[in-house]
């Protein structure tokens, strides 16, 4: 950094010194976050976060603005991003909901003829024993 500042980085952590107070208190609050800082040696400089910036007086205001339209545009594509995942996930929701069901509904339709089945079989086996009873009595 300009001046006396300097940037430590290491297994224990990070440290940033500036003697421009403003530059060093947003240094110390967005420490894990700093993706960038341009200190240009004039007194001028920038901070760059993941979704924006931080700048002094001595910045240009084109720099300025064209840093400001990146961020809108990188905002408004992110949220539209996330909207989009929120509506895939939903409709994967909606979709897996309407395969259970007809999982569901096919079990019934299975246990219902099994039902059946089981009930003609019954029926057989009941007018095959009146049919043995009715031989026997006619036997003797």
């Amino acid at each position: 950094l300009a001046g006396d500042g300097y940037f430590l980085s290491d297994s224990e952590g990070t440290e940033w010194f500036s003697p421009d107070p403003a530059l060093l208190a947003i240094l110390k609050e967005n420490n894990s976050r700093i993706l960038d800082v341009i200190d240009s040696g004039n007194g001028s400089w920038l901070v760059v976060l993941p979704w924006t910036f931080f700048y002094n007086d001595g910045v240009s205001a084109s720099l300025v603005a064209r840093l400001q339209r990146f961020y809108a545009e990188q905002t408004t594509r992110h949220q539209a991003r996330e909207i989009e995942v929120l509506r895939h996930n939903e409709r994967m929701k909606q979709q897996e909901a309407w395969r259970q069901q007809q999982l569901q509904e096919r079990a019934e339709q299975l246990r219902q003829e099994e039902a059946s089945r089981c009930a003609e079989a019954e029926k057989r086996v009941l007018v095959r024993q009146q049919e043995l009873e009715e031989l026997r009595l006619a036997r003797t």
